[in-house]
C-alpha cells in the first residue's frame, strides 16, 4: 500500500472517532426530571427570584449543589459557581436628602380585599425613601411638584402606560427601581379592563 494513502486512511480514521459524539451525550434527557426543576425554579416560593431577594439566593444555591451533583466544577470565586462583579450604575445616593408624601394615590381604589396595584409593590406600606440620583441638577429640583409613575414603562404593545393620566411637565417624577411584578393570583383576569392580559 502507497504511504499517501495510509495516512489518508489514518487521517480519515482519527476524523471519524473525533465526530462521534461521547456516550454521555447520547443519553436522552430525563424529561420529568426537567420538569420537576423547572417547576421547582419557577415555582412562587421563590418569588420571582430577583437579584438579592430571598428567592433569589435559595434558586442560586440550589442551581450550584445541582451542578456538583452534575459532575461540574466550579471555576467562580473562591472555588464555588458564584462570581462577584461590579455594576457601574449611572444613578448615586442624593447625598442626606430624601422625599417624603403624604398625598393620596391617583385612580380608583381596589374593590375591599384586591391590591393596590396603583403603587409598585416595592412602595407598598413606605412613606418615605432614599432617592438615586441621575443628573447633576439636584439643586434645580428643589421645590418642584412630585408626581409617582409607576415603573415609569411605556409600552403600546403590552396595553402598559405608567404615564397614561399624568402631567409629568416640570414635574420631579418618582418612578419605582426593577421591574413590574404581581403577587400570584394579583394579575386582573384578561380582558377586565380592556388590556389583552395573560
Amino acid at each position: 500500500m502507497y504511504p499517501e494513502l495510509r495516512s489518508k486512511r489514518a487521517l480519515f480514521a482519527l476524523f471519524a472517532l473525533l465526530c462521534v459524539p461521547p456516550l454521555r451525550a447520547q443519553q436522552d434527557p430525563d424529561a420529568a426530571r426537567l420538569i420537576a426543576d423547572v417547576a421547582w425554579l419557577a415555582d412562587d416560593a421563590r418569588a420571582g427570584r430577583r437579584s438579592g431577594e430571598p428567592g433569589n439566593v435559595e434558586a442560586a444555591a440550589w442551581i450550584a449543589t445541582r451542578m456538583t451533583s452534575l459532575g461540574l466544577e466550579p471555576a467562580g470565586d473562591g472555588g464555588t459557581f458564584f462570581q462577584a462583579f461590579p455594576i457601574d450604575l449611572p444613578a448615586r445616593d442624593g447625598g442626606g436628602s430624601w422625599i417624603e408624601w403624604e398625598a393620596p394615590l391617583a385612580g380608583e381604589p381596589p374593590e375591599y380585599g384586591q391590591p393596590d396595584l396603583r403603587v409598585p409593590p416595592r412602595a407598598r406600606g413606605a412613606s418615605s425613601v432614599v432617592p438615586l440620583f441621575c443628573s447633576d441638577a439636584v439643586e434645580e429640583l428643589a421645590g418642584l411638584p412630585l408626581v409617582m409613575a409607576g415603573y415609569g414603562i411605556v409600552s403600546p404593545e403590552r396595553q402598559w402606560d405608567d404615564y397614561a393620566g399624568l402631567d409629568v411637565r416640570d414635574c420631579v417624577v418618582l418612578i419605582a427601581r426593577g421591574t413590574p411584578s404581581l403577587p400570584a393570583g394579583a394579575a386582573p383576569a384578561a380582558g377586565a379592563d380592556g388590556h389583552a392580559g395573560a
